[in-house]
């Protein structure tokens, strides 16, 4: 019987996946259910510190906008944090356990005092970190459209 396998990513972004069923004979069904798309944003507010949640956030930031100097830069995570550093930016603040949103807000929270936080974000963010704040200290601006685009999927081995 011949595997099936389907994971929720564009084929683009499987090379290695993509080998290893080629030479297994295994069929691979790749289909990401989400695309993203920029949004034209304007800042309101001054602000001393961003807000990465994403490095899809830290990738749409930086294509429309500039991080000015001295700005305290902050991220959910390490992967997020990475996406700054390797673009040649120093991170204030990671959070310890991105999947803990909870935790990260109230760490944020006391990490960053008194600083207005602007936090750029998709259309559909949960708030998770910046409901932790009272709106006279942030700016939330919606910098890309997260959209979805379901599909049925055959049956499959695993």
């Amino acid at each position: 019987m011949s595997k099936t396998i389907f994971i929720t990513k564009s084929i683009n972004e499987l090379q290695q996946l993509v080998d290893f069923c080629f030479n297994n004979n295994i069929e691979l069904i790749a289909h990401s259910f989400l695309q993203f798309e920029a949004i034209p944003f304007t800042i309101e507010k001054p602000f001393e510190a961003i807000f990465f949640g994403s490095p899809r956030a830290v990738d749409f930031y930086l294509a429309q906008e500039t991080i000015p100097e001295n700005t305290l830069l902050a991220c959910v995570g390490e992967i997020t944090a990475k996406s700054l550093t390797d673009k040649g930016y120093s991170v204030a603040y990671t959070g310890v356990s991105a999947g803990d949103t909870s935790q990260i807000a109230k760490d944020f929270k006391n990490f960053i005092g008194d600083n207005r936080i602007l936090f750029p974000q998709s259309n559909i963010s949960h708030r998770s970190i910046s409901s932790e704040f009272s709106i006279e200290k942030i700016e939330e601006i919606n910098i890309y459209k997260t959209a979805t685009y379901p599909k049925t999927i055959p049956t499959c081995s695993q």
